[in-house]
């Protein structure tokens, strides 16, 4: 139980004149209430108004409980005018004790000063024994629980669980007291009693503290003297002239009578007894009944509450009862529609000159940004009022398409250059291969025509591992060489912005890689663990911008790549592994309290030899905050996505989002997009970094600072929202690729409790706090497996349709993942035969066979399942690459093959890239889904109700998408139908309709994806009615109906769309071509130059043929916009020597091959007719294609 603050003194909690009671519990699943004195009601699930009749000046407490969180409780108190009153757990409290001969002298009685806080004033001489009995008789008492000792086994493989023998970890409230004041989490004027019938009187002392007697009490049969023995340095001279040490007496045995239970021994030891007298002194005792601490304090005043007064007590014994994260200070909710002066802000604590001169680097790094951006002539692209209405498609830059070859050896880790070099296919999941921002700008042309709107880029920073991936920054200030160049990213934004592509990038800001960058000092398991506790504990309790002393933190080396504005050791946490934390000795991912499993996530480094960023710190949040900040200045980048953003402490989200959007703002970008991916279900903590902030918490002091001093930043921002603009991914979406992969049922979406649960709470946190609606539904991404690797037919594309058809229909941001159209699965095999034909051609290609057997059982997913290397989920997406794994497709994976060395000549124009077959199901479902949703508003709201089947397939999911007013004019409602088996049904279906819409008998529907199948309302009006889809009138995994008189269909596509919506015209497929016709005007054209050529020939026989040579490229005077290009319908080239500008490169004759293929890239929708000239003594070589 979690008590916070004031939380039993909850103002507007009893509403509606006290007949019900109102609920601000964010992320609660269930809730129960109790009237003081009375039993609690049942739970229920949370609800934002209980009815509820309330008892006038009596208490009422609410317990919220959200699953895998903890449950906490909330109390208010009225009388019968609807004033405040002070309510109590007992209807009366005495403290009994030494000071009142235990209620002979006295009877003790104490006052009600608070909300569930009794108090009186008493005085005590040194120590004192007492207990607090909530009657006038002893029926009832509290006092103090013994200690008792819990032991906990360490894990395996921790080397230190073979001779593990810690201190027990005590229990009891004694126990907990000293544990308590040991975290500086209680005073040592603070305790907590127990109601256990065994338990005993407690101590209070003269000094108006609740600490026992540094020695015990001494039972009669431990005053006697006996046997001691020497250790160390101890001889007989020592024991008599020691004394006491500690709580025992030593003395030399003089044969007494008193010693005669010493027996023979020549030293002597016995217990001391406590020192229990002192000086007198009157102390205010407090005591909560509800949580049952109680505080002593020298403040008499405080006993001296007056009931009228409505502002309950500000008592730390009522407020820090149980874990790390409870503060003490005034919690400021923070509303981001909040009016009034903002808070103000203590000046922030002085820096070295050094880090103040790095902040001014990476400020005045901004500003040369943004006027070299001015300066070539670029414009800036706005971003969309919302985002509600895009397709994202996420590029795993180093995996989808290699158009610039020339960079292939740029930054390869040192392991695939040694491979390489031998020829071997070690690891090759793990090498690059050669993927590129080049790439990706000659494929904007494919992505339009699928119909993305916008792209996200997997991390392109520098990276001085050499990572594929990216994962792992070193210079967030410069894209990595083996992707490209800055300017070519900048290059690549303005040709999407062209084509109404919106650019986003994966940024991960929660550590740092490079050679060279360690640690000079390791802790141990000891070490480890205190140093995140200190973070952990700086974090709650520490003031925004205050410097971490953490003396436990490992000294720090930076090496030649980490950027020089990052070159601080107080940027890094420096702990050492987050798999050497032991708080308490346990696993913190095992049983542990949430802010153990924080502190695993917030300061300790991953197992990938990365540095973890003390992202608390000030400074640095300022300093990376304007290296992405650049970004924004530099080349227009439209949005950030932040990846593991549960591994950094909210104030650094709060302030990067804050910062960033603002920036953004002030360049014209004033909706621009920062999300941040959280797995909410893992701990509550990750909501503290999501729009509001503030929910029904308690803060950490420095997420509240940063609050309070971005406060009138954030009120700027549309929407005025300091967190994320919200997260990703949902929890749907693991519900969904359990039942496409059929470990669940279609009936479980919203049959089971716990998905529904589960689903609503997160739903409910971002629907409160952020935008829901720009939250990203995807059923694939660069951190989960292949939703057809965890099928039992992978290759069968239908799981990946339906899946698609979820997506695009839910609330939320659509995302394809990188090769998801193309049906990627990610396997190498999917059985014995197709095993042995790849180790094979592996051998083939001169790899050992022992070598090509241990690559095929890395790639074995029957054995690995899940577990297996991530890069196998990574496949290539170009021909070129090395690793081109399988696919539902049957033309792509005709396609397997993996080979020992990267490409060695430009792939195709991605219109001849065999890997993107854009005939195939899953593409063609995609690009109609897109098209649809973005015509019908229904799709892309949050309102969803079941659509029970009344009769029909069981295997269906099916549900309504729901609008009330849609401004448009489209549909209201729109029935998804998603099949979850392999031969959807044919049968009639019957779906029920969905409340607050009305039909009439007989009206049709359409499926928009599929027009032959209709559907039609049955039943009678004001009786049941339900929606009949006719048996026998065709199959389909996904249907979307929509009703027949608001559809159109859409261009000559084969789909229909909703009416009303203003969507543009379908673009033209650039590689649509006739070829028939095509052929028909080259021959006619060729016979025309013949004829032509030989004419002139002819006639000018005497003529000489001149040759015009280019000795040095001239580029266009000034950028060109990409829209404004005029595309020549026939190029006709002849070259000797040929140089590309954009390449700085020169081609030679030999390789006209090339100049012809760059030519087709950039003008893919003309004609290129090659000279190739032989004349002299010159011998080009033949002119094969």
């Amino acid at each position: 139980i979690v008590a916070e603050p004031f939380s039993h003194h909850q103002p507007g909690l009893i509403c509606r004149n006290g007949t019900a009671l109102c609920h601000r519990a964010l992320g609660a699943d269930a809730l129960r209430i109790q009237n003081v004195g009375e039993d609690w009601s049942q739970w229920r699930d949370y609800e934002e108004v209980s009815d509820w009749e309330i008892k006038h000046a009596k208490g009422v407490l609410v317990q919220y409980h959200a699953e895998g969180s903890s449950s906490y409780v909330v109390g208010a108190c009225v009388d019968a005018a609807g004033e405040g009153c002070f309510a109590s757990w007992h209807e009366e409290m005495f403290l009994r004790g030494d000071f009142n001969e235990w209620g002979n002298r006295g009877d003790g009685r104490m006052r009600l000063v608070g909300q569930y806080t009794w108090g009186t004033n008493v005085t005590l001489a040194g120590f004192e024994k007492a207990k607090f009995a909530p009657f006038a008789g002893w029926s009832k008492s509290y006092g103090r629980h013994s200690d008792r000792a819990t032991l906990y086994n360490l894990d395996e493989y921790d080397p230190r669980h073979k001779t593990f023998s810690p201190e027990p970890f005590m229990s009891g409230s004694e126990a907990s007291r000293r544990w308590m004041n040991a975290k500086a989490l209680w005073t040592p004027h603070e305790s907590i009693a127990s109601g256990a019938e065994f338990a005993q009187a407690l101590w209070m002392n003269s000094g108006c503290t609740a600490e026992a007697p540094k020695c015990p009490e001494v039972e009669a049969s431990e005053a006697q003297w006996t046997c001691a023995g020497f250790t160390g340095d101890q001889d007989q001279r020592w024991c008599r002239t020691v004394g006491s040490v500690g709580c025992m007496e030593y003395a030399e045995n003089d044969k007494s009578p008193g010693m005669t239970s010493c027996g023979p021994c020549s030293c002597c030891r016995r217990k001391v007894a406590p020192v229990l007298t002192g000086s007198d002194a009157t102390c205010c005792v407090l005591f909560h009944d509800l949580y049952l601490n109680y505080t002593l304090t020298s403040d008499l005043s405080k006993c001296a509450g007056a009931l009228e007064s409505q502002s309950p007590p500000t008592l730390t014994s009522t407020t820090a009862t149980v874990t790390t994260q409870i503060s003490t200070t005034t919690v400021h909710h923070f509303d981001g529609h909040q009016e009034g002066p903002c808070p103000k802000v203590d000046p922030r604590p002085a820096r070295s000159p050094e880090v103040e001169a790095k902040i001014a680097s990476s400020a005045d790094r901004l500003t040369v940004a943004a006027a070299d951006f001015e300066e070539v002539g670029y414009k800036r692209m706005a971003s969309p009022k919302d985002w509600h209405s895009e397709v994202a498609y996420s590029v795993f830059v180093d995996r989808f398409s290699n158009g610039d070859i020339t960079n292939d050896q740029a930054n390869l880790p040192d392991f695939q250059k040694e491979f390489l070099k031998n020829g071997e296919v070690k690891q090759i999941y793990d090498w690059r291969h050669g993927g590129d921002l080049q790439g990706v700008k000659g494929r904007l042309g494919y992505l339009k025509n699928l119909g993305v709107t916008l792209v996200v880029l997997s991390p392109i920073f520098h990276n001085g591992k050499g990572d594929y991936h990216g994962f792992c920054t070193s210079d967030p200030t410069k894209v990595d060489s083996g992707f490209g160049t800055n300017e070519l990213l900048r290059e690549l934004v303005r040709e999407a912005h062209a084509v109404g592509i919106r650019v986003v990038l994966d940024v991960q800001v929660n550590q740092a890689c490079g050679k060279g960058l360690e640690y000079r000092t390791s802790n141990d398991v000891d070490g480890v663990t205190q140093c995140m506790q200190n973070y952990e504990r700086a974090y709650w309790n520490s003031t925004r911008g205050g410097a971490v002393d953490n003396k436990d933190r490992n000294q720090i080396s930076f090496g030649p790549d980490l950027h020089p504005d990052l070159q601080e050791e107080a940027f890094f946490a420096g702990c050492g592994s987050q798999f050497m934390y032991r708080p308490d000795g346990r696993d913190p991912l095992t049983g542990s309290h949430n802010s153990y499993v924080q502190a695993f996530y917030a300061w300790g480094d991953s197992a990938d030899g990365s540095k973890h960023f003390n992202t608390m710190d000030a400074a640095f949040q300022e300093i990376y905050a304007n290296m992405l900040k650049f970004w924004i200045a530099f080349a227009d980048v439209d949005g950030f996505r932040v990846q593991a953003s549960g591994t950094v402490s909210a104030d650094f989200a709060v302030y990067l989002s804050t910062q960033t959007r603002h920036y953004a703002a002030t360049l014209g970008k004033e909706h621009f997009l920062v999300v941040g991916e959280l797995f909410q279900a893992g701990t509550p903590f990750m909501s503290q970094q999501l729009g509001r902030v503030a929910g029904n918490y308690i803060l950490p002091q420095t997420v509240q600072g940063v609050l309070d001093e971005q406060c009138a930043v954030s009120r700027e921002l549309d929407p005025p929202l300091p967190g994320y603009v919200s997260s990703y991914p949902v929890q749907e979406t693991f519900n969904v690729r359990d039942m496409a992969s059929g470990r669940a049922g279609a009936e479980d979406f919203y049959g089971r409790a716990d998905w529904a649960r589960d689903t609503k709470k997160l739903r409910d946190v971002i629907d409160q706090q952020a935008d829901l609606l720009s939250s990203w539904t995807s059923v694939e991404s660069g951190s989960m497996p292949r939703l057809l690797s965890r099928t039992s037919s992978p290759e069968q594309a239908w799981p990946l349709i339906v899946a698609a058809g979820w997506s695009m229909t839910w609330s939320g941001i659509p995302e394809l993942f990188n090769g998801i159209e193309m049906g990627f699965n990610g396997l190498c095999y999917k059985d014995a035969a197709e095993r042995a034909k790849m180790a094979a051609a592996l051998v083939e290609q001169g790899i050992d066979s022992d070598e090509a057997g241990r690559l095929l059982r890395d790639c074995d997913y029957s054995l690995l399942g899940d577990k297996i290397n991530s890069g196998f989920w990574r496949q290539d997406m170009f021909i070129g690459g090395p690793m081109r794994l399988g696919s539902a497709i049957s033309s792509v994976q005709e396609h397997v093959g993996i080979r020992a060395s990267l490409m060695e000549a430009n792939d195709p124009h991605w219109c001849e890239d065999p890997l993107l077959d854009r005939t195939n199901a899953i593409y063609k479902t995609f690009q109609a889904l897109i098209r649809i949703r973005q015509s019908c508003l229904a799709l892309r709201t949050a309102e969803d109700q079941q659509a029970k089947i009344i009769t029909g397939q069981s295997d269906q999911l099916a549900y309504w998408k729901l609008h009330d007013h849609p401004s448009d004019g489209s549909p209201r409602a729109v029935l998804v139908v998603l099949s979850f088996g392999a031969e959807p049904t044919t049968q009639a279906v019957k779906y029920s309709l969905p409340s607050g819409v009305s039909f009439q008998e007989g009206q049709a529907f359409v499926d928009l994806l599929n027009p032959s199948r209709m559907a039609v309302v049955y039943g009678q009006v004001g009786k049941e009615m339900h929606l009949m889809v006719p048996a026998e009138v065709g199959a389909s995994h996904v249907a979307i109906f929509a009703p027949n008189d608001f559809s159109k269909k859409d261009g000559d596509r084969s789909w229909l769309v909703c009416i009303g919506s203003d969507l543009p015209p379908l673009p033209k497929d650039p590689c649509d071509k006739d070829p028939s016709r095509l052929m028909l005007m080259t021959w006619a054209a060729l016979s025309i130059w013949v004829s032509s050529f030989v004419g002139v020939l002819v006639w000018n026989r005497r003529s000489s043929l001149y040759l015009c040579l280019v000795k040095e490229a001239t580029g266009p005077d000034g950028p060109t916009s990409v829209a404004n290009l005029i595309e020549a319908k026939h190029v006709l080239t002849a070259a000797i020597e040929h140089t590309i500008p954009e390449r700085k490169v020169k081609v030679s004759a030999g390789g006209l091959g090339k100049v012809l293929d760059q030519m087709l890239r950039e003008h893919p929708h003309g004609r290129l007719s090659l000279v190739h000239p032989m004349f002299g003594d010159v011998e080009y070589g033949s002119l094969d294609e």
